[in-house]
């Protein structure tokens, strides 16, 4: 099987329909949960940082960073790790807050795809 990619993927929509002939894996699935925390991280940074009307420079010396790790963290192409995330949130007076749910993929446009669930993926391979 080739190896499956999320650097060109927008969405979990465009990644399945662009994936489609290919199975939903567990690792396809981390890979997408993956991609999609990196994303919600990198609005959350930046929409505090233009809350508090900063440059990114001005965050950065706030977390006690580069601005170019600021950027790299806001563009979503660095992944954070979970010490780091909550060290920034710390310094920015915010929580972090995960959630361990069953994973759910229903996209009613494509059959082959609908109503996937990780449970049985899992107990399938």
């Amino acid at each position: 099987m080739n190896e499956m990619k999320l650097e060109n993927a927008v969405s979990l929509y465009d990644f399945f329909s662009a994936h489609q002939h290919e199975a939903l894996t567990p690792e396809v699935l981390a890979d997408v949960s993956m991609s999609d925390m990196i994303d919600e991280f990198s609005l959350l940074l930046f929409s505090y940082r233009q809350e508090h009307q900063m440059t990114q420079g001005q965050l950065a010396a706030k977390l006690d960073m580069s601005q170019a790790m600021v950027s790299s963290y806001e563009s979503g192409s660095r992944n954070i790790s979970l010490k780091t995330l909550s060290e920034i949130a710390a310094k920015l007076g915010r929580s972090v807050s995960l959630s361990f749910t069953p994973v759910q993929v229903s996209i009613p446009s494509n059959p082959i795809l609908t109503d996937c669930n990780f449970d049985d993926i899992a107990s399938a391979a």
